[in-house]
């Protein structure tokens, strides 16, 4: 049963945050028949968060405020749907490079690269927790200037089967648009509106994506806090410590084979 990640990032200035959609493959394909569907019936060819509240031109050029809104009702309920969970890494770029040295950075990446792998170690504790293969198909936005690092970075992943020491098995690696695919939609819906919520912006966005009294809960992390333990010691140590997924409710949604639903109780 493989697990879908899709990433894309936001921020500004010296705050760079990626996030991350994971799903398994056959909710993730699920998602993204309804999602077109949803995008057709309202003529949008996709849907781009930064643009959701400009009425001058974009994506959502002819649509009023009212559908607007229905289309975002209708996306963000597909995403709680069929998606398992959004992580969002938050990092500061300048205690990036001031923690980091030249030979960990020349090995690891910009600190977009660093937090994509990040979260390929967050997918496995997730992975790990529901008792899942942790076999990943990684999607990132194209056009990012580190994409091509990031890409190699994966292979490197890949070939070796550890994302700093964590065993994770990616299967497919690969760069796309948007207008192609809802994961990576799904994922700048989350990145931005994380970004609104830590800039006193716009929370529409981040309403739809955080409804109360659902299973899918996103979460951020802040890996500033823990920037030189991984660093000095290694994905493991941060790993022990991290105790965020145990302490709410999350439900693996099966796949049409039949696989039984797993809920985690909140500690």
């Amino acid at each position: 049963m493989a697990i879908d990640l899709g990433y894309d990032e936001s921020g500004a200035d010296d705050t760079l945050l990626v996030s991350m959609q994971l799903g398994i493959t056959e909710q993730a394909k699920k998602l993204k028949r309804k999602w077109k569907a949803s995008l057709r019936a309202a003529e949008v060819d996709y849907f781009h968060a930064k643009e959701f509240n400009n009425f001058s031109y974009g994506v959502f050029t002819g649509l009023n405020r009212n559908e607007r809104d229905a289309l975002l009702r209708d996306l963000s309920k597909l995403t709680c749907q069929h998606f398992s969970i959004g992580i969002t890494a938050k990092i500061t770029k300048s205690i990036y490079e001031q923690k980091t040295t030249q030979l960990f950075r020349s090995k690891w990446g910009a600190a977009y690269t660093f937090a994509i792998q990040m979260l390929v170690v967050s997918a496995y504790l997730y992975a790990e927790h529901f008792k899942l293969r942790p076999e990943f198909n990684v999607l990132i936005e194209d056009g990012h200037k580190h994409a091509a690092q990031a890409i190699q970075t994966l292979h490197d992943t890949k070939e070796a089967g550890m994302a700093f020491a964590v065993p994770s098995k990616i299967l497919t690696i690969g760069v796309g648009s948007k207008l192609d695919h809802p994961i990576l939609q799904a994922a700048d819906m989350l990145a931005y509106s994380e970004w609104q919520k830590m800039s006193a912006g716009d929370l529409t966005i981040y309403n739809a994506f955080h409804p109360q009294n659902s299973i899918y809960q996103p979460e951020v992390v802040d890996f500033d806090l823990n920037l030189v333990d991984i660093v000095t010691s290694g994905a493991e140590r941060w790993m022990a410590e991290r105790k965020a997924f145990g302490q709410r409710k999350a439900k693996v949604r099966a796949s049409s084979a039949g696989n039984a639903s797993t809920e985690r109780k909140p500690s």
